[in-house]
């Protein structure tokens, strides 16, 4: 093939696992022509920051999917399931391979069985109870820690990069969305409390707002600069304590706090037992219907009773005139 033609097919081919493998939508089938400006020049695509792209863009997709309309969801999916796996192995979703080699790729330490299982109904309803009774000393919040010198009581925890601090915009090829660390203090090895600065603050003009979706517009607008300069836009060194490696680290009132903000719980029981009274109910009603009696007595039971008796006689004079009889 010529230069150009060579090109075109590398060009085709990473159209393809963009719109596909690193930004999926809902559609299914459609891939969005603008991934093109991501590739011209073709020389410069890897300066890009990709891994943001995608975990940006991933946020993005779950905050469409939390909506109430919404049935589908997109983005990377194999990076929500592993991080789902590294961080919630009493879930049991999948079984790990050993040893993993470290420096690999996460998603490959993990081998998916049993994806065309049965009853997914009862299976979903059994994750829901499982993820309820979760307590924090079940959750790995530092799942990528490894065994020095093949000695497994001898563990190194990996150090974050000071990236993990940024408390800025991340941006992905459509917008961006917004990232605070004070959000997840504990998966940085630090005491969690409650994050009340937000450098950014939601206006309402402008803002979209449906049961599909939700499209925020943030007052100050957010800047790719901020991005290019992240080392002037990380959390004060003096908010971060050290939990040493204890899960249950947060300040006073967080977890009271936190149980007000968001739904610790997957299952609404009130709901539940609305909607289990309500069955039990209907229930009750098709019981009362089927086993309801035949009167017994009344003007109606003696109608039943003699026209009985009636076709009783009839049968039993057909079948003496049937007989053959001497008499």
């Amino acid at each position: 093939m010529t230069e150009e033609k060579t090109k075109h097919h590398v060009i085709a081919y990473f159209l393809y696992q963009l719109g596909t493998i690193f930004f999926p939508d809902t559609s299914g089938h459609v891939v969005n022509a603008h991934y093109l400006q991501l590739l011209d020049p073709l020389d410069e695509v890897n300066n890009y920051s990709w891994g943001i792209a995608v975990l940006s863009f991933v946020q993005v997709e779950l905050r469409k999917a939390s909506r109430l309309r919404s049935l589908y969801f997109g983005g990377l999916y194999t990076l929500v399931q592993v991080w789902v796996y590294d961080h919630f192995p009493k879930l049991q979703l999948s079984n790990a391979r050993t040893p993993w080699p470290f420096g690999k790729p996460t998603a490959g330490k993990y081998e998916f069985l049993n994806s065309h299982e049965q009853n997914k109904g009862k299976k979903v309803l059994e994750l829901r109870e499982t993820l309820d009774k979760l307590t924090v000393e079940d959750v790995v919040f530092h799942p990528y820690s490894i065994a020095s010198d093949e000695d497994e009581e001898d563990i190194d925890v990996i150090d974050f990069s000071p990236v993990a601090g940024y408390n800025e915009p991340l941006f992905h090829h459509g917008g961006c969305t917004m990232y605070n660390p004070r959000r997840v203090l504990r998966q940085l090895s630090c005491v969690q409390s409650v994050p009340q600065v937000e450098n950014f603050k939601v206006k309402k003009a402008g803002t979209k707002n449906s049961e599909k979706n939700f499209i925020p517009k943030y007052d100050p607008a957010p800047s790719v600069d901020h991005w290019k300069n992240f080392g002037d836009y990380l959390v004060p060194f003096e908010e971060l304590q050290d939990s040493f490696d204890e899960p249950n680290a947060t300040d006073d009132g967080y977890m009271e706090w936190y149980e007000h903000f968001s739904h610790p719980r997957v299952i609404n029981n009130v709901q539940q037992a609305r909607a289990d009274k309500a069955k039990a109910t209907v229930m009750e009603k098709e019981a009362q219907k089927i086993m309801k009696p035949t009167p017994m007595c009344g003007d109606e039971a003696l109608i039943l009773w003699n026209s009985a008796i009636r076709y009783l006689l009839l049968f039993l004079f057909f079948i003496f005139l049937s007989l053959d009889s001497p008499f």
